[in-house]
Parts: C-alpha cells; sequence; structure tokens
C-alpha cells in the first residue's frame, strides 16, 4: 500500500505514521485502528491511546495539531498554548478514564 494511500481510501494501515503533521492519523495508526473515529470510542480506546501518546514525540506535531487531536477526542477543551500543555491534558484524561472503579482498562 502506498505511504498515503489511506488518504485516498478513508483507512488507516496499522503502523504507517508521518514525521510532518497529521497527529489524529497517526494515533489511529499506532492504535491500530483503520477509522479515526475509533478514536473516539470511550473508555474501551484509551488504553491504546494512552500507549499511542506515550510512544510518540510531542514536538514531531505543531500545536494546532494538538489542539485539533484534543478538541476531537474530548470534545471542546481549553485552547492550549503550548504543545507539552496539550500532550500532558491529553495523558491526563486517558489515565483518568483507564483507571476508572479501579480497573485499568
Amino acid at each position: 500500500m502506498e505511504r498515503f494511500e489511506h488518504l485516498k481510501t478513508g483507512k488507516m494501515e496499522k503502523g504507517v505514521t508521518r514525521t510532518e503533521g497529521y497527529l489524529l492519523d497517526d494515533l489511529a495508526a499506532l492504535c491500530g485502528y483503520e477509522f479515526l473515529s475509533d478514536l473516539r470510542v470511550l473508555p474501551v480506546c484509551r488504553g491504546k491511546l494512552l500507549s499511542a501518546l506515550k510512544s510518540i514525540d510531542p514536538a514531531a506535531y505543531s500545536l494546532w495539531d494538538w489542539n485539533d487531536a484534543a478538541d476531537y477526542l474530548f470534545g471542546p477543551t481549553p485552547e492550549f498554548q503550548t504543545i507539552h500543555e496539550a500532550y500532558a491534558f491529553m495523558l491526563r484524561i486517558c489515565e483518568a478514564v483507564c483507571f476508572v472503579n479501579g480497573q485499568e482498562c
């Protein structure tokens, strides 16, 4: 499959990431999902999303990408001023959901 074939098909190829932006696409691919919408399934996907977040370099994506991803994944969020703020927020949300009722998702 061509590197950006998923842009034509709407599907993500597992394990395909890019070095320039597209944070949501890369997170979906790292989680093994074909569609971005699969990232929004709570709390089922949060464990995978948490692992994906921890495996990437936050600085590889723009502040716009981080704000866009936070809004898409968690609904309206504050506009973050730094990449670190957005990344830390997303980690906190995923960790909180993953340990609801003392059980890891």
